[in-house]
């Protein structure tokens, strides 16, 4: 994790929509319209305690959680789902058995902590690349980013883009996919960040920013639309 962006807690991504630190991951609460919110990941911490303190600061409590949006089935993405029990759960299939706690992840490190049963929970709904979800007053629309793990996915709302630990960006503002001893499979990494980049471009998606996993968040879509894998 050396060299990236640094996580700042509480950054504003719009209004209402902001970042949470949680040691050294992310999650993101999204303003769904009247007393609800969504989250994309739900943290490390099986107590969401990150999560809480911003919700307070809202006026808001856990029941407020109407939706969660899984990037990836690695642990310290969704340890903390279990505090919001009413929400619903979505992730891209392939990664259902590791959120369930049935199956360990594929990387050298992943493999090491086996199945993440302590923190499993159960996912309402599988998503399919490009679907689009409704919560409440908010969109979420759905890319399949296979390659950190089977089943990672981007999702994009109201401008801004999800990634999850498909990738990164460096402090010099530079897009870094994701490391090879969490991952998978780093090519197909590789492969989903240059068809993103394409999709974006090819249909024209306005992006006001990115926003990662394990880094701090970068100005609308440049660094991707840099990379070259």
């Amino acid at each position: 994790f050396g060299g990236l962006a640094p996580i700042e807690d509480g950054v504003e991504l719009y209004p209402g929509a902001r970042q949470i630190k949680d040691g050294m991951v992310t999650a993101y609460v999204l303003p769904a319209g009247g007393k609800r919110v969504a989250l994309v990941d739900c943290g490390n911490d099986l107590q969401a305690v990150a999560i809480l303190k911003e919700l307070s600061r809202q006026g808001l409590d856990a029941s407020a959680v109407a939706a969660v949006f899984v990037t990836h089935g690695h642990g310290d993405h969704f340890g903390g789902c279990r505090r919001f029990s009413q929400a619903a759960i979505y992730a891209f299939a392939a990664d259902i058995d590791l959120i369930e706690g049935r199956a360990a992840a594929g990387g050298p490190i992943p493999r090491l902590l086996g199945r993440r049963s302590d923190r499993s929970v159960k996912v309402t709904k599988a998503l399919t690349d490009g679907e689009a979800v409704r919560v409440g007053t908010l969109t979420v629309r759905a890319f399949a980013m296979p390659g950190h793990t089977a089943g990672s996915g981007a999702y994009l709302a109201d401008g801004v883009l999800y990634m999850g630990d498909s990738a990164t960006v460096q402090r010099d503002g530079a897009l870094r996919p994701a490391p090879w001893l969490f991952s998978d499979d780093q090519a197909a990494n590789r492969r989903s960040l240059s068809m993103l980049k394409a999709r974006l471009a090819g249909e024209k998606i306005e992006v006001s920013k990115m926003v990662f996993g394990h880094s701090g968040p970068a100005a609308g879509k440049k660094v991707l639309s840099d990379f070259v894998p």
